[in-house]
């Protein structure tokens, strides 16, 4: 016998199940109060015949017969009718039985058709959620593209603009300006605001980004860069710059070039 037989089994089964024991219980009951009822009837029937049969030896009149006959009809009539009710009782049970067993059917009908329902859902949910979830991916992508084109573009400018404000600052034909910190064009993305913003980090960023000197080697650019950096070679523009900034421009151009010297010794 298998073990797991009833933990297999629809739960509307066990509810039929135990609903037909409970009237199969019902109807033996009622059946055993109807045949002890009969027996008593049998029983009245033959203490009557037996009267019945002492009377007549005794030579009793024809009334007392007609009442025995009478009586004896009327016990026999009770059987009929305990026997009659016994099986309108079994019909009856029967009956409710089928209509158990239809409900029954008929709610696990509902069941599994409202299961079948939450499952449809819950599958167009999750195709759904799938469908949702793959757009805004590809809106993420396509913005992180978009947002890369910018900052490569942005980069490329900023460099284009650091090489062109070099020639300015170096063309011999150009108007003497008077310089300052903030004028000076720094190896950065962005223009810093003081000497401390003058990082190696930032300025190793710039001088070695991939959108510019494209043919150029990472030695060649450091290389390049020295050659304006250097503090010998900067002098020639640091006399130009406005005294109270002079110091602040020395200070940086220090800045820069010992951080171009350290990214050449890890090049060499």
């Amino acid at each position: 016998m298998n073990p797991y037989a009833d933990q297999e089994r629809e739960p509307w089964e066990h509810v039929a199940q135990s609903y037909t024991w409970a009237l199969d219980q019902e109807i033996a009951e009622m059946a055993r109060k109807n045949e002890e009822t009969v027996h008593w009837v049998r029983q009245q029937q033959k203490c009557d015949a037996v009267k019945q049969r002492q009377a007549f030896s005794k030579g009793e009149d024809s009334q007392l017969r007609r009442l025995l006959e009478k009586l004896a009809y009327g016990f026999r009539s009770e059987a009929e009718h305990w026997r009659s009710l016994e099986e309108e009782t079994r019909r009856a049970a029967r009956h409710w039985e089928r209509e158990a067993e239809k409900l029954v059917r008929e709610e696990v009908r509902r069941l599994r058709a409202a299961q079948l329902e939450t499952e449809r859902c819950r599958m167009a949910y999750e195709r759904r959620k799938a469908y949702e979830d793959a757009r805004e991916r590809r809106r993420r992508e396509k913005e992180q593209e978009r947002a890369r084109v910018r900052r490569e573009e942005a980069d490329r400018q900023a460099w284009q603009a650091y090489q062109d404000r070099w020639a300015a600052l170096t063309d011999p034909k150009a108007a003497p300006v008077e310089l300052t910190f903030r004028i000076i064009p720094w190896p950065t993305f962005s223009p810093p605001r003081d000497v401390e913003d003058l990082t190696p980090a930032r300025i190793a960023t710039f001088i070695l980004s991939p959108q510019h000197s494209e043919g150029q080697t990472k030695k060649e650019r450091i290389k390049s860069a020295l050659r304006r950096w250097h503090p010998d070679r900067f002098g020639r523009v640091l006399i130009r710059v406005k005294e109270s900034d002079r110091d602040a421009v020395e200070r940086g151009v220090g800045s820069v070039a010992r951080c171009l010297n350290s990214l050449l010794a890890q090049e060499a």
